[in-house]
């Protein structure tokens, strides 16, 4: 019964479309060995595209007692299918001899499916602005020794490359995620590795929720950035160490 219901589920699919068979079994006979009619054509229009002869071809031995034909040198296991359809119904129709449908609905209907794909596009990746939360800034440097230093549209690397940033940048960081930092560098806005950046030892730019704070958080592998300045020189030191060791711009 499993394999009855298995074997229908292609039938049940095309009647819920609203597409027809175009011949059965007692019209053609069978085109399996096994004695049953396997080989079927559908069509979604019986009007349009109107069946008027089809013939079995013999190419298979039936395997099953009082088959229904034999083919004298059997080739393979089924027999073939020709149909042959009537088109006049179908040649009545304008738009299918005088380049399709009408024109101006298909351009309302492209304008209007851009229109959606660019409204899904834009939920995908907001352009919001680092307007709350902690902000602080990073000096960006490839891990890898690579010259830039990819942004992605999400925090993931299979995510969509949105830009490059030249490594030994300085970015507005605000928001981190996992092994991602979303970071803000001219017009590029996206997701790089936490692998990829560094603290910098210098005051955020002024924003909500940063007066008095540090640069920014103890990022992964890398030591946090200082909260206190006990001399103007020792925060010079800190600087000076961080930047020298990225990669040359």
């Amino acid at each position: 019964e499993k394999f009855r219901d298995y074997m229908m589920v292609p039938f049940a699919v095309l009647e819920k479309s609203g597409w027809q068979l175009a011949y059965d079994e007692a019209r053609v006979g069978s085109s399996s060995k096994f004695g049953h009619l396997v080989d079927y054509m559908a069509t979604s229009d019986g009007k349009a595209f109107k069946l008027s002869a089809v013939e079995r071809l013999l190419a298979c031995k039936s395997v099953v007692p009082n088959g229904d034909g034999d083919a004298e040198v059997p080739i393979t296991d089924h027999h073939g299918i020709k149909a042959t359809f009537t088109l006049t119904e179908l040649s009545q129709d304008p738009k299918w001899y005088s380049g399709g449908s009408d024109v101006s609905n298909d351009q309302d209907a492209q304008i209007k499916a851009w229109l959606q794909s660019r409204a899904r596009w834009r939920e995908l990746h907001p352009k919001t602005k680092a307007t709350s939360g902690q902000q602080y800034l990073v000096v960006l440097g490839s891990a890898a020794g690579f010259p830039t230093v990819r942004a992605y549209a999400a925090a993931k690397e299979a995510a969509e490359v949105v830009g490059e940033i030249p490594s030994g940048k300085l970015a507005t960081a605000f928001e981190h995620r996992g092994d991602f930092i979303r970071v803000q560098w001219e017009h590029i806005q996206g997701w790089v590795g936490v692998k990829n950046c560094k603290v910098a030892p210098v005051a955020a730019p002024a924003g909500p929720g940063n007066a008095g704070r540090p640069s920014g958080p103890n990022l992964q592998h890398q030591k946090p950035a200082p909260t206190t300045k006990a001399k103007e020189n020792a925060s010079a030191d800190i600087k000076a160490q961080s930047l020298k060791s990225l990669p040359p711009p």
